[in-house]
């Protein structure tokens, strides 16, 4: 994520928009260091969205 922080600071000095990534509630993504990192990655206009937990069983067809 860091190199995409990178890539986002450039994005938000050149047009002022800032980079927004949705991930899966997987524990990469919601792990202690990767939360550790949300401030810094977002003081260079990278932000972080989880996106909600699908429960399969309740798209059922039974």
């Amino acid at each position: 994520m860091n190199w995409q922080a990178v890539q986002a600071e450039e994005r938000l000095n050149k047009t002022g928009k800032i980079t927004v990534v949705v991930q899966d509630q997987g524990s990469i993504h919601t792990s202690k260091l990767t939360k550790y990192n949300y401030d810094k990655w977002e003081s260079l206009g990278l932000y972080i969205a989880l996106r909600a937990t699908v429960r399969t069983f309740l798209n059922s067809e039974t």
